[in-house]
């Protein structure tokens, strides 16, 4: 994400057009838009500061915001919010502080009194996508596309192409469930080129249209589009950068060593910060450490500063150094309150504060409030309810903010189908948050002694997450126990340390719980963890045994695809061997977690030529799975499918998911999802083995 300063300075230049003929004499409106196409606010402020009407100072609020001055903005904005132009730059001020309900309100009053005005329009899609509330940011951006004015036409189009430029090519993981849209690419090309051609002298759309090409692998292209913004910005980094990226993926790496060391004597701290970047990329590591170490020192409170701060504190994470992230991470907060960053930061916050019990509940508590104030989205709301829960600290606080992170995630994944790939991907993630809510709910009941309220929110939590998730378990566990039923306390212990992926600070509760229940049932302590790897041993052979008996029993569909080395495969062509046949994408994070165990299963079976392995991609990205392709290195055919055809002959509606058909030609097996129980290698051996067992179902 950009920073605020080209977050709005993108398109003030759409207001100036129409107030020119209002303007005091000593307004320079032409002085300003040229100022504004150049990345420039400062001098468009200048040009605006005589401003008078409501217009204009619509127009210095916003170029008061891209120049940093917060406070003045606000205040310009406010004097102005009667129209139009000042209903629009106040909500866009109030988002760029994170005060999303201030500026939707600001926007439900300018369209209220401006039914269908596309400045405002404009400004609403560009509020709604920094909430992610994407189909509605798309909507109300597409209405401002068609005004009539060129420059909230090529305000609305570059926004449009901001959201497919992301949606497109930089998803993938950005959200738990969210992949890549292969389909949203072209869009985002289209968007940024109409953009540049509504408003010819303004750089941003070449910057955009540069990052896109160069994500789709047109690096020349890419580098022509930079250089155009540099004509128009010189001083601006993002261009500069990208310019660079484009040389290096061109193979021209003495022109970027050339560049970076003439724009590191700038003066301009947005250009330094430009060769810092460009240091990185050529991996120089110490002349970027001084380019940092001297942004800091003089420009401390730029954006680059502040992107120098926070990756300072994202190192100070990856090392487990707790104090330190809670020290740089909270003096961040502080210096710089309104950067693009601090979801990044908080979240490395969040993190050293689970792991350092000692810190101060009020500080803890504050620090949620925050971040919340920034971040108003499910992530924000539940991790602000577990840490308040983890210190049993303002526990009615932490159930509200569980609620409110319910109502935020179903109104997200809504707003953002699209970006789940498959029908069964977003339903999963609304399972997911809704167990999330429930668990976070119910605990906090039981730390309040409400035991009834907790037993039903537990409950629910435990159907949510199919009784395989170990924290739920782990709750469960506790409020049995507190209830006096130690048996099925000891169950949801037992069960919350068999599956796999268990939490350490879960591991550890549950086991002592257990133990404690162990001696007050009875037994000896010496003997507790005898029993307790017997107890996961007969666990694990019980739901192999269970497994074994989920027969499907139908003939499998005719399959007739192209492997992806062109050969032709046809499924009915294998009766007479054992199939495995296993759906996945390469965008899939479940997929891509199993696969090395999927095909160490094959090199078990290997030599025997009545066992086929066949995989089945759903990727619509080519070129993505072939690069997958070359990174796995499979020793087995796969095929090239779609998500449509998976879901109309198997009925496929998430990855992965496998079938053991047996040697008449009947899927015998299924497993949908990955092994909960780490188990992938061992679950694939025992459908295979039963099924060369028992090569014939039995009616």
């Amino acid at each position: 994400m950009i920073g605020t300063s080209r977050w709005v300075l993108v398109t003030i230049g759409s207001l100036l057009l129409a107030v020119g003929c209002q303007a005091a004499p000593e307004v320079d409106v032409e002085l300003a838009r040229q100022a504004l196409d150049a990345s420039e606010p400062q001098r468009a402020v200048e040009a605006l500061s005589g401003a008078r009407d409501a217009d204009t100072l619509g127009a210095l609020a916003e170029a008061r915001l891209a120049a940093g001055a917060y406070d003045d903005a606000l205040e310009t904005a406010e004097s102005a919010a009667d129209s139009a132009a000042g209903s629009r730059a106040l909500a866009l001020v109030h988002a760029a502080r994170f005060e999303s309900e201030p500026a939707l309100a600001a926007l439900d009053a300018g369209l209220a009194a401006n039914p269908g005005d596309a400045g405002v329009l404009a400004a609403k899609g560009r509020v709604l996508w920094q909430l992610k509330q994407t189909s509605s940011a798309i909507e109300a951006l597409e209405q401002a596309a068609n005004a009539a004015d060129p420059h909230v036409r090529a305000e609305a189009q570059y926004w449009l192409g901001r959201i497919y430029l992301f949606r497109g090519w930089q998803s993938e993981g950005a959200f738990p469930g969210w992949h890549e849209e292969t389909e949203v690419r072209a869009p985002a090309l289209e968007a940024f080129r109409a953009a540049a051609e509504a408003r010819p002298a303004w750089y941003a759309p070449h910057v955009g249209l540069g990052t896109a090409l160069l994500a789709d692998g047109d690096a020349a292209a890419a580098l022509a589009s930079f250089d155009q913004a540099i004509e128009r910005a010189p001083n601006l980094a993002a261009a500069r950068v990208g310019r660079w990226r484009a040389l290096d993926a061109l193979d021209r790496t003495a022109e970027i060593e050339t560049e970076v060391a003439d724009t590191a004597g700038s003066a301009d701290v947005r250009l330094l910060d430009a060769a810092r970047q460009g240091y990185v990329l050529l991996g120089q590591t110490a002349e970027a450490d001084a380019l940092a170490a001297r942004i800091v020192d003089q420009f401390g409170d730029s954006p680059g500063a502040a992107a120098i701060e926070a990756a300072r504190i994202a190192e100070a994470s990856e090392a487990d150094d707790h104090a330190a992230v809670i020290e740089l991470a909270s003096a961040f907060a502080e210096r710089y309150p309104y950067s693009a960053r601090l979801t990044d930061v908080y979240g490395a916050l969040f993190s050293a504060y689970a792991a350092t019990p000692s810190a101060p509940v009020e500080e803890v508590a504050a620090a949620v409030e925050s971040n919340i104030s920034h971040r108003p989205d499910a992530g924000g709301y539940f991790a602000g309810a577990a840490l308040l829960q983890s210190r049993n600290a303002n526990v009615p606080r932490s159930i509200e903010l569980a609620e409110a992170g319910l109502t935020a995630t179903e109104r997200f994944i809504d707003e953002n189908l699209p970006s789940y790939k498959m029908e069964g991907k977003s339903s999963s993630a609304l399972e997911r948050s809704r167990a999330q809510a429930a668990d976070l709910i119910g605990w906090g009941y039981f730390l309040q002694s409400d035991l009834e309220s907790a037993e039903r929110r537990l409950v629910e939590a435990e159907r949510l997450t199919h009784g395989l998730d170990p924290t739920v378990q782990f709750h469960l566990g506790e409020l049995r126990r507190e209830q006096g039923n130690l048996d099925q306390a000891r169950e949801h212990y037992l069960t919350a340390l068999t599956v796999d992926r268990v939490p350490e600070p879960v591991r550890a509760a549950a086991t002592a719980s257990l133990e404690e229940v162990h001696v007050e049932l009875g037994n000896e302590r010496p003997e507790f963890e005898g029993y307790l790897t017997r107890e996961l041993e007969r666990r694990d052979g019980e739901r192999r045994a269970a497994m074994l008996q989920t027969l499907v029993g139908q003939p499998a569909p005719d399959l007739q695809l192209t492997s992806t080395s062109g050969e032709p495969f046809d499924l009915q062509a294998q009766q007479g061997k054992i199939v495995m046949l296993g759906f996945f994408a390469s965008w899939c994070g479940a997929c891509r977690a199993e696969m090395p165990q999927i095909q160490e299963a094959q090199r078990q079976y290997a030599d025997d030529p009545n066992v086929e392995f066949v995989l089945v991609s759903v990727d619509d990205d080519p070129e993505r799975l072939a690069r997958y392709m070359e990174e796995r290195q499979f020793a087995f055919p796969v095929l090239q499918g779609d998500r449509e055809m998976a879901a109309e002959s198997f009925s496929v509606d998430n990855v992965p998911a496998t079938f053991y058909i047996d040697p008449q030609g009947t899927v015998r097996y299924e497993a949908r999802g990955g092994s909960p129980f780490g188990e992938s290698v061992d679950r694939v051996s025992w459908f295979i083995e039963e099924l060369k067992a028992n090569p014939v179902a039995q009616p």
